[in-house]
């Protein structure tokens, strides 16, 4: 067997058992596109280019948008943030979804109390508008000047997939994905947005990666083309 056959046939068997052996999955931090807080003291007031996400008792409300349009299909995620409030208390996190798989129309330039998707203007909640839907789908538990998690909602104990439900927007629709963080409790939460300058990290998701397998065709025909690019460099020579 040439050189060349040999190497054509390693290539071509790491490549096309690479999704067996789980050597393709790859680990990606996406940040958030747009973040932003709204705040009803003052409720035509954009605050997109505020450092901070805060959650206050019926003020204030934040929203993170993520986009993975660009990305292979997502099997697995976990969402971190930098706390910044003085007090360690936890928020609640919402999934906002259209039931048509759109993007969910807002931006950190105009987001405003008023102009808010699925924001209960006259309270504390987020409430589903036409063609949406609102989910909570876990909890995030605030530890000063740190950096924290997300904790999921279980089918178990709390009847909700959150995890599940995260994903399936990650992966479907227009694969942009808008969260919401309002307060559990009377004393307020708050977060580094992707604005601060503090050196803090972004509201970010943790995602594991699986390329499609027509990544794995581009592969494979790329390795064909090598390989007959050096067969016929070697019968010219």
């Amino acid at each position: 067997m040439s050189k060349i056959s040999r190497s054509f046939f390693v290539v071509c068997f790491v490549t096309l058992l690479a999704p067996v052996w789980g050597l393709s999955q790859v680990e990606v931090d996406l940040t958030t596109v747009d973040d932003a807080m709204i705040d009803d003291l003052a409720p035509d007031t954009n605050f997109g280019s505020s450092a901070e996400l805060a959650q206050t008792k019926n003020q204030r409300k934040s929203y993170l948008k993520f986009d993975a349009s660009s990305l292979d299909t997502v099997t697995d995620v976990s969402f971190s943030a930098y706390y910044t409030a003085p007090y360690a208390r936890v928020a609640w996190v919402y999934l906002i979804v259209n039931n048509d798989g759109s993007e969910v129309a807002w931006d950190e330039d105009t987001i405003t109390w008023n102009n808010a998707p699925a924001n209960q203007t006259d309270g504390n909640e987020f409430i589903a508008g036409a063609n949406q839907t609102v989910t909570q789908i876990g909890t995030i538990e605030g530890i000063v000047n740190s950096v924290v998690s997300l904790t999921f909602l279980t089918l178990e104990t709390d009847g909700v997939d959150g995890k599940a439900l995260l994903l399936s927007a990650l992966n479907s629709g227009d694969r942009t994905v808008t969260l919401g963080l309002m307060r559990n409790g009377d004393r307020y939460t708050r977060f580094a947005s992707s604005e601060h300058t503090g050196g803090f990290i972004p509201p970010t998701l943790e995602l594991t990666l699986v390329p499609e397998p027509g990544t794995y065709a581009a592969i494979f025909g790329g390795v064909m083309l090598a390989v007959a690019v050096l067969a016929r460099r070697r019968k010219q020579a």
